[in-house]
């Protein structure tokens, strides 16, 4: 369950948005239906309908972390606990 607040807003459950695959920023259209209304989540679309992104979905494997953790090379940086005004 979730509530409405003053400003309209509403939370959407974990569980629902892990099944949506949304998250923080995407955007869901409510469609309304004879049962009441369906939650969806929006792709970005060009002026003629088309996602602009299609192309390049599934060019890369893995999450962007983990192409960033293979950029990086999996390198440890090593955080000093001095401060400059301690030198």
């Amino acid at each position: 369950m979730a509530r409405v607040t003053t400003t309209g807003t509403v939370t959407i459950p974990t569980p629902v948005h892990e099944e949506l695959g949304t998250t923080a920023g995407d955007e869901v259209a409510f469609e309304s239906t004879p049962d009441g209304y369906v939650i969806r989540p929006v792709s970005p679309r060009t002026p003629d309908g088309e996602d602009p992104f299609e192309i390049y979905r599934g060019v890369v494997e893995g999450t962007m972390s983990d192409r960033m953790r293979r950029l990086r090379g999996d390198q440890e940086v090593e955080h000093s606990d001095e401060t400059d005004s301690d030198k």
